[in-house]
């Protein structure tokens, strides 16, 4: 168990974690970039772009917190703003990747 009085271990771990996330989002969009392949119109590549833009999102969320936290380690309040982005963004991204496996090549 970490100790609690060292203020950049959590600062660490909050990094890390929107930074898995954001990985986890650039390989959903890498896989969705690559069904489209040989010839990908346009519009095929709406989903694949969807991605990138929010683990980017997430990225930078994930940073602002981690300073955040760096700054004032006592206590900070929760990031209720940023996570229900994150997580309708996410949400919206897995109905839209559903979308594109169920449909016809």
């Amino acid at each position: 168990m970490s100790d609690p009085q060292l203020p950049g271990l959590q600062a660490e771990r909050t990094m890390l974690a929107w930074e898995r996330a954001a990985v986890g989002l650039l390989a959903t969009a890498a896989l969705l970039a690559l069904r489209t392949m040989p010839a990908p119109r346009p519009l095929d590549l709406v989903p694949g772009a969807v991605a990138l833009l929010l683990a980017l999102t997430v990225a930078l969320i994930g940073r602002r917190r981690a300073r955040r936290i760096m700054s004032a380690p006592v206590a900070t309040p929760a990031a209720r703003g940023s996570v229900l982005l994150a997580g309708g963004g996410v949400i919206a991204l897995g109905m839209l990747t559903l979308a594109v496996v169920l449909s016809p090549l």
